[in-house]
């Protein structure tokens, strides 16, 4: 069974990320075995700019530890087509 891992960033407890949570859990069961990975957000007084470009880097670095293909999903993004 092919295994999905999803970083995310955000707190498990979060009532709207419970939501995205189970609507994918919904469409990936029977299809993979789901592992979610929780990204604690930047804290502190900084711009959204430079909070994004931290959590960023704690992303990046996770994916290199992992082997296999890395799929990145931005709810502001459009489909590309490669």
């Amino acid at each position: 069974m092919l295994k999905i891992r999803i970083l995310t960033v955000g707190r498990k407890n979060d009532a709207e990320l419970k939501a995205r949570i189970i609507n994918y859990e919904k469409r990936l069961t029977g299809f993979a075995k789901v592992e979610w990975v929780f990204i604690d957000p930047v804290a502190g007084k900084m711009s959204t700019s430079t909070q994004r470009a931290r959590e960023s880097e704690i992303i990046i670095e996770r994916v290199r530890r992992y082997n296999g293909s890395v799929l990145l999903l931005d709810e502001k993004a459009s489909a590309v087509d490669n």
